[in-house]
């Protein structure tokens, strides 16, 4: 990520041949060998629905994205922030990252 420029994750199903969730990244930094650790705004926690309760300050997730060791896909797992059970029980098996320029 480089500096003046605001970049995605998207997160999908390939079963499906959709996407599933898009976040911000505010980090991403290399662990070992082919994983990374992606930071993002946690996006999950929406307020009840009618617009009250949405957080101001949402928070973040720590995502890791890597090769799985039988290489048949990728592993995604969501190992710290709010809710972590249940984006993991989504199984997304598929990711793509977009990174735009900011232009003053």
């Amino acid at each position: 990520m480089a500096e003046g420029y605001d970049c995605n994750l998207e997160l999908g199903f390939t079963a499906l041949g959709a996407s599933g969730h898009l976040v911000n990244i505010s980090s991403a930094v290399p662990m070992s060998g082919d994983s990374c650790q992606i930071a993002v705004v946690d996006t999950g926690k929406q307020g009840d629905g009618r617009g009250i309760g949405v957080p101001y300050d949402a928070g973040y997730q720590n995502w890791s994205i890597q090769t799985k060791s039988n290489a048949s896909g990728i592993s995604i797992h969501n190992f710290k922030g709010d809710d972590k059970r249940i984006w993991n029980s989504f199984g997304f098996n598929a990711s793509e990252y977009r990174c735009c320029k900011i232009i003053d």
